[in-house]
């Protein structure tokens, strides 16, 4: 802002102004009409300062709102202050990681449900935000509200112990069908008693791409259909994973 208090700035402030005006046929600016000083303050010293052009009323007045504005930014916030912030945005925007912020804070944030939280925000803010934003700037991540992340990592005894129930509560999460996952289970020995044989359980590969597209999660349809064919569990794992983090409110 310092920048700004010099001749040119203004200068070109004005021009444009005055141009902008002349454009829209409104008045000129004038010099306004002096005051006169009140009695108490004459001292019968100097005779009162009176401007003698409007670019000269108004040029006093440009440097006089950067010169309040830059001392009540001094006075206010520190230069720490502001690097400190300039972290926080650069996080929140998904330009660095949170390191710098778990250093500052020490042991009072938890690196991992800080990065969580902050993804499921953002998938909140795409969610909850109008139509225009969550179209195809979406794909190319133009409305700075788009972060694509990564599949979740970790293991899980329900998947483990019981890969049939799980898929059925992916199935469910997703608002369809819990029977839907049976398709990836009886349709390959359906299909094949008709000499179709069928090698992508199609409930599978299905509820993965509407996972990844409703989470914006990084992938392809490519990489979908390889997770669905060659690990059909670990595929269901993962997306039970993604639904139970999404549904978690931060605390």
């Amino acid at each position: 802002m310092k920048s700004f208090r010099q001749e040119a700035s203004f200068t070109t402030l004005w021009q444009s102004v005055v141009g902008e005006a002349s454009d829209l046929h409104l008045e000129s600016p004038s010099v306004p009409r002096p005051r006169k000083r009140p009695c108490r303050l004459e001292d019968g010293g100097a005779p009162q300062h009176a401007f003698k052009t409007p670019e000269d009323v108004y040029r006093q007045l440009y440097y006089d709102v950067i010169d309040t504005a830059v001392t009540s930014l001094d006075t206010r916030f520190s230069p720490s202050v502001f690097d400190y912030m300039k972290k926080v945005e650069d996080f929140l925007t998904g330009k660095k990681s949170c390191e710098s912020i778990i250093e500052f804070h020490g042991d009072d944030l938890d690196e991992t449900r800080l990065t969580l939280h902050r993804d499921m925000c953002m998938d909140l803010a795409k969610q909850k935000g109008p139509k225009e934003q969550r179209g195809d700037s979406q794909a190319d991540g133009a409305d700075g509200l788009h972060l694509e992340v990564d599949w979740s990592s970790g293991a899980g005894c329900y998947g483990f112990f019981c890969c049939p129930c799980m898929a059925c509560s992916v199935a469910g999460g997703l608002g369809e069908n819990r029977c839907l996952p049976l398709c990836d289970i009886f349709s390959p020995a359906i299909t094949a008693s008709c000499g179709l044989p069928l090698c992508v359980p199609p409930s599978a590969l299905a509820l993965r791409v509407a996972i990844r597209h409703r989470y914006g999660i990084k992938g392809s349809l490519c990489k979908d259909i390889c997770s669905s064919c060659f690990c059909e569990w670990c595929s269901y794992c993962q997306m039970h994973r993604e639904i139970k983090y999404r549904k978690k409110q931060p605390q």
